[in-house]
């Protein structure tokens, strides 16, 4: 298992992740998933060769994300968000 910067290749399992979760956490497409990759400060993956079974992003205290970017429903500023497949 590695700890390793987030890729645009990683996008297919990462959203089918949140899916998985999708009752726990923001319904996500890749579109949304990519907007938010963008915003963050950091976005890791930890795989298992080609295999994603977990991911977390961070934002930085003041970052401008509220509901409309994090798919929230009270505007609340969002600084993390993760899941697991494992």
């Amino acid at each position: 298992m590695e700890l390793r910067a987030y890729s645009p290749s990683d996008a297919g399992q990462v959203v089918a992740m949140n899916q998985a979760s999708v009752d726990n956490l923001a319904p996500m497409d890749e579109a949304h998933l990519a907007r938010l990759v963008a915003l963050a400060d950091t976005a890791q993956v930890v795989a298992e060769h080609d295999t994603v079974g977990g991911f977390a992003m961070a934002m930085a205290p003041g970052r401008a994300t509220t509901a409309s970017t994090t798919g929230g429903s009270r505007g609340a500023p969002s600084r993390s968000c993760t899941s697991t497949g494992w």
